[in-house]
C-alpha cells in the first residue's frame, strides 16, 4: 500500500512538472513562432519580386512606349486639335506634345496647353534628347499623385512621319506593382518594406511612404536583432527584420 501511495506521489509531481514546463515553453512562443512565420513569408514575396523586378520595369515602359507609337503613327502635320483629342481619349491619355526637327512644338493636347521650345519645358525638356537623335526612346520616374494613388507617365518616341519627337503623357496605378509600393499588402498586415533607408511599402498602421528609419523610431541597429519593438498610433508592437537583395522587410506582431 504505501508503494502505491509513494508511486501515485511521484506520479503527480511528474504531472506538475510536465505542467509547467509546457506552461513555461509556450510562455511568448506562439507570438514568436507566428512572427517568424510571417517573415519567412514576407522574405519570399519581397525576394520573387527583386528577381522579377528588371523585366516588370521593361514590360511597363514597352506599353508606355507603345502609347506614344501609336500616336506616332496616327499624327500627321495637318491633323485638327479634334482629331488629337480623339486620339487621346481613345488610347487614355492626359497629354500629347509634338515637335519639330528644331526641337519646337507644333502639336499639343490639351490644346493650346503648350508652345514653345521642348528644352525650355518644364517637365519634358528630357527629351529633347529625341529630337536631337541622342536616343529613340525614353521615359520619365513616373510621379507619384498620393491624392489620386496613381502615377504621372510621360513616354516620348520619333516621329513618324517627320523628324521630331511625340510624348505621351498617361495616369496609371498599375505602376505601384513595378515600383514596389504595393509590395507590403502581399507581405500581409503589420508589414514593412524599406528600400534605401526610406520606407517604400507599408500595411502597418502609422507608418507612412518614404518614411526614414528614424521617423519610425527604430535604428539600424534594430534590424539585426531577433527582435525589437515599434511604437506608432499609441500601439506597440513586436518586430523582427530580415535585409536580402538591398530590401528590408519589418513583420510585427502587437504587443
Amino acid at each position: 500500500m504505501q508503494n502505491k501511495k509513494f508511486l501515485s506521489v511521484i506520479s503527480l509531481c511528474a504531472a506538475a512538472i510536465v505542467s509547467v514546463s509546457v506552461l513555461g515553453g509556450c510562455s511568448g512562443a506562439p507570438s514568436n513562432a507566428a512572427l517568424n512565420s510571417n517573415k519567412a513569408y514576407a522574405e519570399k514575396v519581397v525576394a520573387d519580386f527583386a528577381s522579377s523586378q528588371n523585366s516588370a520595369e521593361f514590360k511597363f515602359s514597352d506599353q508606355a512606349y507603345a502609347k506614344g507609337t501609336l500616336v506616332s503613327m496616327m499624327f500627321k502635320s495637318d491633323i485638327t486639335a479634334d482629331e488629337l483629342q480623339q486620339i487621346a481619349r481613345n488610347l487614355f491619355l492626359t497629354s500629347i506634345t509634338v515637335t519639330n526637327e528644331k526641337g519646337e512644338i507644333t502639336a499639343c493636347y490639351p490644346e493650346g496647353a503648350e508652345s514653345g521650345k521642348l528644352k525650355d519645358s518644364k517637365d519634358k525638356a528630357a527629351f529633347n534628347k529625341i529630337v536631337k537623335g541622342i536616343s529613340e526612346k525614353l521615359m520619365n520616374d513616373p510621379v507619384y499623385n498620393a491624392d489620386a494613388d496613381t502615377y504621372s507617365v510621360l513616354a516620348g518616341v520619333k516621329r513618324t512621319d517627320s523628324d521630331g519627337a511625340v510624348i505621351v503623357g498617361f495616369d496609371t496605378d498599375q505602376y505601384a506593382d513595378v515600383a514596389g509600393t504595393n509590395l507590403a499588402k502581399s507581405c500581409g498586415p503589420n508589414a514593412v518594406v524599406i528600400k534605401d533607408g526610406k520606407v517604400l511599402s507599408s500595411t502597418l498602421d502609422g507608418i507612412a511612404q518614404n518614411a526614414s528609419l528614424d521617423d519610425i523610431g527604430i535604428t539600424s541597429d534594430d534590424l539585426n536583432k531577433e527582435s525589437f519593438t515599434i511604437k506608432t498610433d499609441d500601439k506597440s508592437y513586436t518586430a523582427s527584420a530580415s535585409t536580402k537583395n538591398g530590401y528590408t522587410v519589418i513583420c510585427a506582431i502587437e504587443a
